[in-house]
């Protein structure tokens, strides 16, 4: 198969590239190597009202959980600076529904979705690139004029085509947690450094 452009990656930036090829004409392939967009959630889903924006996603979509205006500012000590945007600034979404939306927006284009599809390998080929994909665990060749590599930190397209390696890569870590809000279209910030006390038992 050939095709105008291959993304690689069906995270928001993927989805959102793919997209807007396909609505300048391009013939499209986005690959996904999860069985389903979104699973697992790779970040958190607090997006800015200009990247909603440039996603095209309603505010009032499915996805959207809330809408941010300000923020608690949280010090070590136990102090806390509210900051009020006066307006929405921000809004919070399910990154699993966000993302297959995204997605789901791609292929009304026309956008052809490979999921359970992974790229291993990226060659040259008379003006062509070669894509050498594991799809549900099958090899196949697929060829692309342009190739998009959306796949994140773990810098798997831009190895493959011999780009350099992001000099620093920061790390986080995300969890879910039930807790009480001061104010719904608030978000709570902790500075600084705090010590964790896990006690087992």
């Amino acid at each position: 198969m050939k095709y105008d452009v291959a993304v690689v990656g069906a995270g928001p930036v993927g989805s959102v590239a793919a997209r807007y090829a396909a609505l300048y004409g391009a013939k499209v392939a986005l690959f996904e190597e999860h069985a389903t967009v979104g699973s697992p959630v790779q970040c958190a889903g607090l997006l800015s009202v200009r990247a909603m924006d440039e996603c095209g996603i309603s505010t009032n979509d499915s996805s959207v959980i809330n809408s941010v205006r300000g923020a608690f500012v949280h010090s070590p000590e136990g102090t806390c600076l509210p900051v009020n945007g006066g307006h929405t600034r921000a809004f919070v979404v399910s990154r699993k529904m966000f993302d297959r939306k995204l997605a789901s927006m791609a292929t009304s284009e026309g956008v052809d979705i490979f999921l359970n599809s992974k790229v291993v390998a990226i060659n040259n080929n008379s003006g062509f690139k070669s894509l050498h994909v594991q799809r549900a665990g099958k090899p196949e060749v697929i060829e692309a004029s342009v190739v998009i590599g959306a796949d994140g930190v773990r810098h798997g397209v831009a190895s493959m085509v011999g780009l350099p390696a992001p000099s620093r890569i920061m790390s986080g870590i995300q969890f879910e947690v039930q807790m009480q809000s001061i104010r719904q279209d608030f978000v709570e910030l902790f500075v600084g450094t705090v010590r964790l006390v896990f006690l087992h038992g």
